[in-house]
Parts: C-alpha cells; sequence; structure tokens
C-alpha cells in the first residue's frame, strides 16, 4: 500500500514542482512524509505531527533529483536521523523547538524509541534548500489545491488518527 500512495505522491510533488518552476523560483527541497519503522499502518492508530515547512534540508542538484531520493520508502522510513542530531551539541533538531516537543511528546508514550513509532509532514511541501521557512510568493503556490492534494495523499499512506500541528504564527 505505502509503494502505491507514494508514487500517487511523486505525482503530485512533480505537479507541484511544475507550478513552483513556472514562476522561476528555484533552490527549492521537497518534503516528503516520513515514518518510523514501528509506525502502526493499521487504520486509526498511529501519531502524525505535522509542521509548517522543512526548514531547508540542504540538499543541492535540481528539484525532481531530490524528489527521487526523497520519495523512496527506504528514506521515508527514517526517523532515526532526528534523534542522533539531538545529540549534537548546537544540532539544529536540538535547537528546534518542533523536534523538542515532538521528542517530548512521543517520548512519554512510546520510550526512548520514540522516533521508531511516530510520523512527521508539514503543511508546506517544499522550501528554499539554503534554510528557512517559504516566503509568502512561495507559501501561496503551495496553499493551491495541490499541497492540499498531498496533505490528503499524506492521510491516506499513514492512516493515523492523531494530528499534532505545530508552529509558530508569522509575525
Amino acid at each position: 500500500m505505502i509503494d502505491k500512495e507514494l508514487e500517487r505522491l511523486k505525482k503530485l510533488y512533480c505537479e507541484l514542482g511544475d507550478i513552483v518552476a513556472k514562476y522561476h523560483i528555484h533552490g527549492i527541497s521537497p518534503l516528503v512524509v516520513h515514518w518510523g519503522h514501528y509506525y502502526p499502518m493499521q487504520p486509526n492508530a498511529g501519531i502524525l505531527f505535522v509542521g509548517r515547512a522543512i526548514n531547508g534540508s540542504n540538499q543541492r542538484g535540481k528539484y525532481l533529483d531530490q524528489l527521487e531520493v526523497a520519495i523512496q520508502p527506504q528514506n521515508c522510513n527514517n526517523l532515526k536521523w532526528v534523534e542522533e542530531d539531538m545529540q549534537k551539541k548546537g544540532s539544529n533538531c536540538r535547537r528546534s523547538a518542533f523536534w523538542r516537543v515532538i521528542r517530548g511528546v512521543a517520548k512519554e508514550i512510546y520510550g526512548d524509541s520514540w522516533f521508531e513509532h511516530v510520523a512527521w509532514s508539514d503543511l508546506y511541501k517544499v522550501a528554499p534548500s539554503k534554510g528557512g521557512n517559504p516566503n509568502k510568493r512561495l507559501k501561496g503556490l503551495q496553499e493551491r489545491q495541490v499541497s492540499r492534494n498531498i496533505g490528503a495523499r499524506d492521510n491516506d499512506a499513514l492512516p493515523s488518527n492523531r494530528h499534532i500541528v505545530c508552529w509558530q504564527l508569522d509575525r
């Protein structure tokens, strides 16, 4: 089921990439939904944490090449990197309020292997590769139908009954 859903997601991400390219926005990275190895795939079982945007990935290369790597199941089925990054002093995840909240909540429920049991996605599916959240223009492009369809596909691929949405409002 996951492979089929990821294929559907890939088509939507390609469409989103085409829309963004039409407006001459370059240097973006996609975020494809991620889940832990033991994320429960039966309906109404898991917790999906939803953030605002990927905040850059330091990925280089063309959007479609990045997407090709990101959409592979072995890359989606991995959140251990978050816990590993949390152990490094001054790391991005350790400084991120988003990841500290996710880790704190999930650790209370699942213990030290929390990252194996949860899923993560973002409202905005592409962000600048070099870091930061999408600007107003890039957000606007994603708020159209395509990004909503991708969000619905996230839910199809990972049938959770709990969504925890957390992001800071723009000031």
